[in-house]
């Protein structure tokens, strides 16, 4: 049984600047803000302003005066030529990701190498994509194996309520739900985005939720390219915006590589955290699993495959449902999928955990464990996890890793569990009115 109200305030501070809701691109900036600032739109006009043509004739120019280069009609004036504008990137690569295939050796013609470079690409992209499709199908292969997929219930889905924010020069972007009841944010975990809490919102109808989007996830791709996204930096990121929302304290829910996040946070900022619930977290050094470190041995090549091909290794390797698949698939389909995978599997350091493992024992707030039977990083990292943190582990027997999506009725309890239990053991003050000081 959920909780059907809340009282305002009682975790977190002000609940900071309403935004309008975006469209799902989430495209649009509050340029009201105080700290916000919106970029000019670039038109494309401006971009190849002062851009010649090649072959192209000035007006009152003869066909002769434009076909000689560096040649001028007798009488008339030598005008310098207009530099020519490259045309403008839309997903610039990080610098790691520049493929020493693209530089002759020394003292050979381009000319000479660009056959054999293309060659060499497709070979290495070839040898690439049959590794990645047999991990994938291994795994999916492993995974039928071991467990029985059970025909998804028919969840409520929460709207897709998008805000964004540069915070600290970065464009962040999150859903909103409710406005009234104690603080509570939602981190997604990889390759998933802000959709996977979208039946989980539904059963929160007391809190104001936040489901934030990791950095060089999901819509935020491209806020990610050439930055650091690891889970130490999205710890800094998370708390960076929660100061520009006026949180000051919110039960922390992380899935996944969330988990992680919400963890390191909660060890840096424990005044910050009001309680915590970690959903198949990444902990400890039980992580990435098998699966993620083959894809990442080829990071560096991933971004010369086209997004059809990354797309069937996406879907073989993801143990979620179809409408899953596509909500997480959807923001890679609009970028290019290998150069984003390839910079947040980059990203993947299981010491961000390691080094915040023993601080966790210090934690003296509630606590919940969620995990799945079938969970990749097994049983025994969801059961050491609690014992740590010294708190209840809800086991989902035949449950995976997705369990947002297939036992969102679960996760919404132990969130409400913890709530509870925050907001009756340190109840929040009421804000003092100043009396003025006496003339």
């Amino acid at each position: 049984m959920h909780k059907k109200g809340g009282t305002a305030g009682r975790i977190g501070g002000p609940g900071g600047t309403m935004h309008e809701d975006e469209p799902s691109d989430a495209s649009t900036l509050d340029s009201s803000a105080p700290g916000v600032t919106t970029p000019d739109a670039e038109t494309p006009d401006a971009r190849t302003r002062g851009a010649t043509t090649p072959g192209a004739t000035a007006p009152g120019a003869t066909a002769h005066d434009a076909t000689t280069p560096g040649a001028t009609t007798p009488g008339a004036t030598a005008h310098a030529p207009r530099e020519e504008l490259p045309p403008e990137s839309t997903f610039p690569e990080p610098p790691y990701l520049s493929s020493p295939l693209d530089t002759p050796p020394p003292g050979e013609p381009r000319g000479r190498h660009e056959p054999r470079s293309f060659a060499l690409r497709v070979g290495v992209g070839l040898a690439v994509v049959a590794a990645l499709t047999a991990a994938g199908l291994i795994s999916y292969a492993l995974r039928g194996r071991r467990r029985e997929r059970r025909p998804l219930r028919e969840w409520a889905i929460a709207a897709e309520r998008t805000r964004s924010r540069i915070v600290d020069g970065i464009m962040m972007r999150w859903e909103e739900h409710g406005t009234e009841g104690p603080a509570v944010i939602l981190v997604h975990g990889i390759p998933t985005n802000t959709r996977v809490w979208r039946h989980v919102v539904p059963f929160l109808s007391g809190e104001r939720v936040y489901a934030w989007e990791l950095v060089g996830y999901g819509r935020s791709i491209r806020s990610g390219l050439g930055r650091d996204i690891s889970v130490a930096a999205q710890a800094r990121y998370l708390h960076d915006w929660m100061r520009s929302q006026g949180i000051e304290r919110a039960v922390l829910v992380g899935h996944g590589l969330g988990g992680g996040v919400v963890q390191r946070l909660a060890v840096a900022h424990p005044n910050a955290c009001a309680g915590l619930v970690l959903v198949d977290s990444v902990a400890f050094e039980a992580w990435p699993v098998s699966t993620v470190r083959m894809a990442r041995s080829f990071r560096r090549v991933l971004p010369l495959l086209p997004n059809v091909v990354i797309r069937r290794v996406f879907d073989a390797a993801l143990d979620s449902s179809t409408d899953s698949s596509q909500l997480y698939w959807a923001p890679y389909r609009a970028t290019r999928a290998g150069v984003a995978l390839a910079n947040q599997l980059g990203s993947l350091y299981a010491e961000d955990t390691r080094a915040t493992s023993r601080a966790l024992a210090d934690l003296t707030v509630p606590a919940r464990v969620v995990w799945g039977g079938y969970d990749p990083m097994g049983v025994e990292t969801g059961r050491r996890l609690a014992d740590v943190l010294r708190a209840p582990l809800d086991l989902i027997e035949e449950a995976g890793d997705d369990t947002p999506v297939e036992n969102p009725d679960v996760v919404a309890a132990a969130i409400e569990h913890v709530v509870r239990a925050a907001t009756e053991a340190v109840p929040i003050p009421p804000v003092k009115v100043r009396e003025p000081e006496p003339a």
